[in-house]
C-alpha cells in the first residue's frame, strides 16, 4: 500500500479496505478450491466493493493534490484577490 497516494486522515479507512481486500481474496481462492461457486462470488462482489471505496479515496486526495497545486500556483503569481472571489462566489 502506498500512503502517499490517500489524504492522511483517510488512512484508518483506507488500511480497512486493504485488509478488506486481502481477505477477499483469500475467500474467493479458498470458495473456488471447496467448489462453492456462490461464495467465491459473494466474495468477489466485497472485493469490489473495497476496490471502489480505495478508488474513491484515491480519487479524493488528487482532488485535493490539484486544488492545492492551482493555489501554489496563484500564490505564486500574488493572484490571491482573484482567489477570494472564487471561493466566495461559491
Amino acid at each position: 500500500m502506498n500512503r502517499d497516494q490517500f489524504l492522511p486522515n483517510d488512512a484508518r479507512t483506507v488500511t480497512n479496505e486493504y485488509r478488506a481486500s486481502w481477505t477477499n481474496i483469500s475467500r474467493v481462492e479458498e470458495n473456488l478450491m471447496k467448489g462453492d461457486l456462490k461464495e467465491a462470488k459473494l466474495a468477489a462482489s466485497n472485493l469490489l466493493s473495497s476496490l471502489n471505496e480505495l478508488e474513491k479515496l484515491h480519487k479524493k486526495k488528487e482532488e485535493v493534490d490539484q486544488q492545492i497545486s492551482k493555489l501554489n500556483y496563484l500564490l505564486g503569481r500574488n493572484s490571491l484577490r482573484g482567489l477570494v472571489v472564487r471561493i466566495h462566489a461559491n
